[in-house]
Formats: structure tokens, sequence, C-alpha cells
């Protein structure tokens, strides 16, 4: 057997032969210090990728003067995008669509392109006296009502839009219809169709197109009103929000003002006896809308709401200041508002006269316009 050398502890081999620190292998080749990759080829430096291939230089310049932004890697036009309207980032919920650089509403049955009696308008929110001494059904007055801001159509639903919703299956709404406030309203009755031409001339509605697409739809009754403006994106107005929308805060007896009813409304005492509607957007009566561009507010068609009849004074009407408010009661009755083709006395025409109508009732007088959340 070879012999082994022993080795005294209290010797100095030990510390002859410190093995960590004979070889350190890090100090002795150093490889960060020896091959440093990133000084000896700087990626960043020698191929600078973002300065050879500048990729936003060779893309499209956005033009800001025709409202065009870029919003990440692409240019678009903040006037018309649903999903950047009017700046990055901010898209357009369901049912709205962009305008001018602002989400707006759309009417399904403005789609896929327009017909007769499409367009809506912009009512702001406000505080109003509703009624008014002198119109029918109206008083007393009913001070501090408050409204929401809300999307109106410009027109009583025409013919042409009436006949998408029938052709798209005229499907009844799924469940109460939501109001403001968190109310909801219970949709009352079916979906019928409308009285036809051939059965009462005075009805605009028939199964195939004819030469009123231009008139509005009426002998039709509160339900199939209400599911129309549902399937188009809306709801009946409230009768505030109506109101409202006729004659704003300054208390006109008029939706244009305070006279020459003769002159800016559709009705019967205009100097012949009329045998059914006017169109919807009937030029001769272009200086009788209201104060924010609706038409026919006053004559054509008398119009259905949401509200279930109360009188003024009592019931849901008591006097008190209310915002948004909605009458639901076990009255059977609707609120209509807005003089129609066959009314003959001026108090009826004015824009805060209120008649009321069960919801089965399907008259040519009968029309109705919708509103839509902004």
């Amino acid at each position: 057997m070879q012999d082994q050398a022993i080795v005294d502890p209290t010797s100095d081999v030990a510390e002859d032969r410190p093995v960590a620190e004979d070889r350190p292998v890090a100090e002795d080749r150093p490889v960060a210090e020896d091959r440093p990759v990133a000084e000896d080829r700087p990626v960043a430096e020698d191929r600078p990728v973002a300065e050879d291939r500048p990729v936003a230089e060779d893309r499209p310049v956005c033009d800001s003067a025709l409202g065009m932004q870029r919003c990440g890697d692409h240019c678009v036009d903040l006037r018309n995008s649903d999903l950047e309207c009017g700046a990055c980032g901010n898209p357009c919920g369901e049912g709205s669509r962009c305008e001018q650089g602002r989400c707006a509403s759309f009417a399904r049955s403005c789609l896929p392109a327009a017909v007769p009696g499409c367009g809506i308008g912009n009512v702001p929110d406000g505080t109003f006296t509703l009624g008014e001494d002198a119109a029918m059904g109206a008083a007393p007055v009913q001070s501090e009502i408050s409204v929401g801001a809300v999307e109106m159509d410009l027109y009583e639903v025409s013919v042409a839009r009436f006949r998408r919703f029938w052709e798209a299956g005229h499907p009844a709404p799924v469940g109460p219809v939501g109001y403001p406030n968190g109310v909801s309203l219970a949709f009352e009755g079916a979906v019928v169709e409308p009285d036809q031409t051939a059965s009462y001339e005075p009805c605009n509605w028939s199964q195939v197109r004819r030469d009123r697409e231009s008139m509005p739809v009426n002998c039709v009754d509160w339900a199939t009103a209400q599911a129309f403006c549902v399937w188009d994106g809306g709801r009946l107005p409230t009768e505030a929000e109506w109101e409202f929308a006729a004659r704003a805060t300054d208390g006109r007896s008029f939706p244009w003002g305070n006279d020459d009813l003769d002159t800016k409304a559709y009705w019967m005492s205009l100097g012949s006896m009329h045998s059914r509607t006017t169109t919807v957007d009937d030029p001769v009566f272009a200086a009788g809308r209201s104060p924010f561009g609706l038409w026919h507010m006053s004559g054509n068609v008398t119009e259905w709401t949401a509200d279930h009849w109360s009188p003024f004074g009592r019931g849901c009407w008591s006097g008190t200041s209310q915002n948004n408010p909605l009458c639901i009661s076990p009255d059977p009755a609707h609120v209509t508002r807005g003089g129609a083709w066959d009314d003959n006395l001026a108090y009826g025409m004015h824009a805060a006269s209120r008649a009321a109508h069960v919801g089965t009732a399907h008259y040519a007088c009968l029309g109705f316009r919708c509103v839509h959340a902004p």
C-alpha cells in the first residue's frame, strides 16, 4: 500500500492551497468583462430599427384638418369612428354610432339606408312648467318639472320606417320597458297590424308599398307603437319629455311661438276639409317646428306617450315638483299629445294640450314618435 501523506491540521498546508482563493473562476475568467456582448455588439446602437425603418413615416400622414388623428397604429377619422368617437379610446356603445365626433343613438328603421322620416334631434335636459291654462286638459299647471336629455325622432314615424319593423317580424318587447329613475313600464297588449287604407281610406298603412310611404303610420294602437320604438332602439316618450321637446322653457302656446296657427300646423281649420294626413316632412309646415327642430308637434297626427292618464291636480299630478315623471296608474287610457289633421278646435292644438285614448284605440288621428337615450 502506498504511503499517504499525513497533514498536520496545525501546519500551513491548508493555507497554502486555498481552492477558493488560488482558482477564483469568477475573477480569473470574468466572462462579462472579457466578452461584453452588450458593448461589442450593441444591437440598439448598430441597428436602430426605429431609425432605419421608421414605420410611422412610411404610413399615411393623418390630416388633422380633416378630423384625422393617430390612435395607436391607425389613422382614424374621429368624426365617424364607432371605436374612436371624438377621441382615441372612446367607443360608442350598443345602440349608438358616431356622428360628427359624438356618440348618437341610431334608429334601426333607418338602416342600412335612410327612408322618408329618418332623423333624430337632440333635446337637452331642463326644468319647466308642464301644462297651460288655455290648453285642453292641461290645468292646473305643474311647476318645477324636470326632464333629462333625450334624442327624439325629428318626425312622426313614417309608413316607410314602420314597414321595416313589420318585415323584420314585428317583435314585441321582452319584459318591461325601462324608463328614467329605474322605473319599468309593463308592456300591455299585443303587436297588431295597423288598419289598412283598403279598409279605411284615411289609414296610411298597406301591406304593399303605395304612395303613402312618407306619411305617418296611423291607425296604430299603443302597444304596437311601443313595440316599434323598442325594436328601433328607443321607447315611447313620457308626456313630460314630449311637452318639453315641443315648447321648451319659455311657456309658448305652440311649438313655433304664440301665433299663426293656420299657417304652421296641419289641422282641420287650415282652410279646407282634409281627408287624410300630410307627409311627415311636408315643407309647407317647416316653420312650425319646435325649438329643437321637431316637426308636426302640433297637427298631422296626435301622438301616443308612455303615461297613463291622470288629470292635472290629482293622482300623479298633485302640483309638487318632479324629476323625470312617468304616470303609471290603473287607468287603461294613455295620454296622447299634439293636435291632429282632423281636429277643429284651436285649444286642442296647443303644445301643452292633453287627451287620452284606451291603449287598444287605433284611430286615423293616432300616430307616434320615439325617444332614444343619449
